[in-house]
């Protein structure tokens, strides 16, 4: 059993091993530079446009679900010209169309049959 005398002198070493480990996580947790380059900043101002009626189907389905699932969503893409001409994709043009960069983990997906790992 420890006495109270060394108990007591241990407990200010701890308490500077907790705030160095914690400046340690503190300093790991930053950001670095070292990530993807971004595109820049247009800068030109947002402009406004207007358009009317359904877009064009560009893709049908970005996705074709390999299993019969009674949720499989269709993810169409489409176009739309705006009164200015300016041509505007819609929802948007998305890295998995273009197959650029990684895809997102599959939590669960009905349709890869990727079960629930918590239920």
């Amino acid at each position: 059993m420890m006495s109270r005398k060394s108990a007591g002198s241990i407990a200010p070493v701890l308490g500077r091993i907790l705030v160095i480990l914690g400046c340690v996580a503190l300093n790991g947790c930053r950001t670095t530079a070292s990530g993807p380059e971004l595109d820049a900043a247009d800068p030109a101002p947002p402009k406004r446009m207007v358009t009317q009626g359904l877009a064009t189907t560009v893709i049908e389905n970005l996705y074709r679900c390999p299993q019969k699932v009674k949720n499989h969503r269709i993810s169409a893409v489409g176009q739309i010209t705006a009164t200015d001409g300016t041509v505007l994709t819609v929802p948007a043009e998305t890295v998995f169309q273009k197959k650029l960069g990684p895809m997102g983990a599959d939590l669960y997906n009905e349709c890869n049959q990727v079960p629930m790992l918590f239920t």
